[in-house]
């Protein structure tokens, strides 16, 4: 895979909202937040973009969402595997097992998105990834049937346990559900 400056690139530490359509939007989310805000990676593009970081969220539980946004489309690895690597060694946050199918583009597989998941579960690992099926955007790119088998094949090499913790229990834990 291609190392490349990818325009989705994330520095360590810096917590975003989830990617709303526009500016005014973006930004007025944090102030909504009842518990920590999650992260993701930003709407704005670019390492030449000036900084509009959302204000940092509280202590407690962060997740990042779509898996931080690696550059599929592109054939970016790096810098993403690298970002991920020192996101799960420097903090506890979640990260969502979603929205790889948009950043792959039409005609994803399973096979295209296998080294992205795999980064993920050896770095991350299966205790603090939350599969997500990212529905509606999805279908830009796919849809949720195809998405839901592509992830079994994605997660064939965990145990039952793990699974289902991704498919499920780590969500209930995260978002506080019985």
């Amino acid at each position: 895979m291609a190392v490349c400056c990818s325009k989705r690139a994330w520095s360590a530490g810096t917590v975003l909202v989830q990617a709303a359509p526009n500016e005014a939007e973006t930004w007025r989310l944090p102030a909504l937040a009842d518990r920590p805000t999650a992260a993701c990676a930003p709407w704005s593009a670019g390492p030449t973009s000036p900084h509009r970081t959302p204000p940092r969220a509280s202590t407690g539980s962060r997740r990042r969402d779509h898996a931080a946004k690696p550059d599929i489309a592109g054939g970016c690895f790096e810098p993403w595997a690298t970002q991920i690597e020192r996101f799960a060694a420097e903090t506890p946050a979640l990260c969502k097992l979603s929205g790889l199918a948009n950043e792959t583009g039409p005609g994803w597989d399973a096979r295209r998105l296998q080294p992205y998941v795999d980064h993920l579960l050896q770095h991350v690992g299966p205790m603090r990834l939350m599969w997500g099926s990212d529905w509606p955007v999805l279908n830009l790119a796919g849809d949720y049937l195809q998405w839901h088998a592509a992830s079994d094949t994605l997660l064939a090499s965990q145990s039952v346990e793990a699974q289902a913790a991704i498919r499920g229990t780590n969500a209930a834990n995260f978002y506080g559900i019985k």
